[in-house]
């Protein structure tokens, strides 16, 4: 089987090399990988990519880049008859357009946390001026580097709203701040079913856990009844969603449960703690959401019982640890940094 990789990401890396580990596939990637077959095409010349897909019999393309995501390729691939492992265009805007999955989220009944959404600079600062603080301020578009900024003051949202117009984001998201302890659910769909896989939970985009301490089966289980059916019953009206998604979830102090957003891939920190703890063989993992037989084959997906931290270092390489308890993870890590980060949970 060959399989093609599109993305210049460090979630196309580690999954390329990753799957380059079975042997019962021929890997290539957009992104030179030791140990996989680097075709020189920009990830995001698709007509390039088509044709080498073509010329090559590539019977598997997994988009793992979320630029590459916001364009109808997956269609195009679709309609060549070639097996890809990505959401459609319009329905993958729902989850990489924050403004409308905020907008998705309330339409559908999934508890979300109160917020206002301004396309024009003026409007955004005219309504700091009032707004309650501490207020939360996020871009519309998924950037790893530029995120969600809680402000205290009014001055420092306006330092915030000046930076994020400097770089060009144009739509902006304002969200009421609740107190409480954010993660993300990754699941896996074919389109109409989803599987749970993991619970990360990260910090200020700098370090990454793998699991939750109230992770136990009635919590996975209210996550999937009522969060991850209903989002994905919703999905399911509007198009063809086959991939991976991410579920940023809040849950507070008297344990109620929003969701803030949705990700069409794997972060940065979560593909490494993802790709080193899943126990399944990814390649028939992915193949069976392409084929609709997700649920019928996997009653859970099966994960270690090592907890693993990810942590992006002064270098800005990503690492990875992992202990038979966070405590041996953290002193494994060496990482005074990280050993701060997560000494509460002790």
């Amino acid at each position: 089987m060959k399989i093609l990789f599109i993305g210049n990401n460090h979630a196309t890396r580690v999954f390329s090399k990753k799957f380059a580990e079975y042997n019962q596939a021929e890997i290539y990637s957009t992104t030179n990988v030791e140990g996989v077959n680097f075709i020189d095409i920009n990830y995001l010349d698709f007509n390039s990519l088509l044709q080498f897909v073509k010329k090559n019999k590539i019977e598997l393309v997994i988009i793992s880049d979320y630029m590459a995501l916001e364009s109808d390729f997956s269609e195009k691939l679709k309609n060549e008859g070639i097996g890809v492992f990505a959401p459609d265009y319009e329905i993958n805007r729902i989850t990489s357009d924050k403004a409308k999955a905020k907008k998705f989220l309330y339409r559908n009944k999934i508890e979300t946390t109160p917020f206002v959404i301004c396309d024009k600079s003026q409007n955004a600062y005219e309504y700091i001026k009032n707004a309650d603080y501490p207020l939360c301020i996020k871009p519309n578009e998924h950037n790893e580097i530029l995120g969600t900024v809680i402000c205290e003051t009014y001055k420092e949202a306006h330092l915030a709203l000046t930076k994020f117009y400097e770089n060009d984001f144009s739509t902006i998201i304002f969200e009421n701040f609740i107190e409480g302890q954010e993660f993300t659910a990754y699941i896996i769909t074919d389109g109409f079913n989803a599987k749970l896989l993991n619970f990360v939970s990260t910090k200020n985009s700098r370090w990454a856990k793998s699991g939750i301490n109230f992770a136990n089966e009635e919590f996975r289980k209210k996550i999937t009844e009522e969060y991850i059916n209903p989002l994905m019953f919703a999905l399911s009206n509007e198009g063809e969603y086959i991939g991976i998604i991410g579920i940023d979830f809040l849950l507070d102090s008297e344990n109620n449960l929003f969701v803030l957003e949705c990700n069409p891939f794997f972060q940065s920190l979560d593909v490494e703690i993802f790709t080193k703890s899943c126990r399944e063989n990814l390649i028939e993992l992915f193949e069976s959401a392409l084929s609709g037989d997700l649920v019928e084959k996997y009653q859970n997906v099966e994960f270690d019982d090592m907890v693993y931290l990810a942590e992006i270092n002064n270098s800005g390489e990503v690492e990875t640890h992992c202990g038979r308890t966070l405590h041996e993870a953290l002193e494994i890590s060496e990482s005074k940094e990280l050993q701060k980060e997560f000494e509460w949970k002790f």
